[in-house]
This record gives C-alpha cells, structure tokens and sequence, in this order.
C-alpha cells in the first residue's frame, strides 16, 4: 500500500508512505497517463517515508509506482 499527500499537490515536495516499515530502499517512478516516465530515482525510507522532490514535474495527472522487494504499488497524483 501506498500512500502520497499532499494529493492534489500545488508545492515542489510530496510525501510517500509505504505500508512496509522494514523496507530500507525503494525505486519511485512518476509516469504521465500515457506510461511516460517523467520523474524516477533510488530513495532511501525511514520508517516506511519518503520525500520526494517533484518541481520537474509539470501540471497534470500522475501515477505514482513505488517499487520494492514487496512489489509495485501505485497511486494517482495530481499536480496543479
């Protein structure tokens, strides 16, 4: 399970809350609805948190795929 707020975000930062507390690393990938990646990186959690970075990313609906050991989990986001 995946969490992301602030959802809609108007800011530069959003937060990632994984349901696994145990899990160290997670690969985050931002896709367009089309499948284009727009945003990915390597991140380090703490207690299942991450903040992610996203002035890159321009206005508009997301996906959100949080990839780990556990497996892939996604969540829309929509940026304005």
């Amino acid at each position: 399970l995946l969490n992301v707020y602030p959802n809609p975000v108007s800011i530069d930062y959003v937060h990632a809350q994984m349901e696994y507390h145990d899990l160290e690393k997670i690969q985050i990938n931002i896709c367009d609805l089309s499948g284009k990646v727009v945003s990915s990186g390597s991140y380090k959690l703490q207690n299942g948190h991450v903040l992610l970075e996203i002035s890159g990313v321009p206005k508009g609906v997301f996906i959100i795929n949080a990839i780990s050991e556990h497996g892939v989990a996604s969540r829309k986001m929509i940026r304005f």
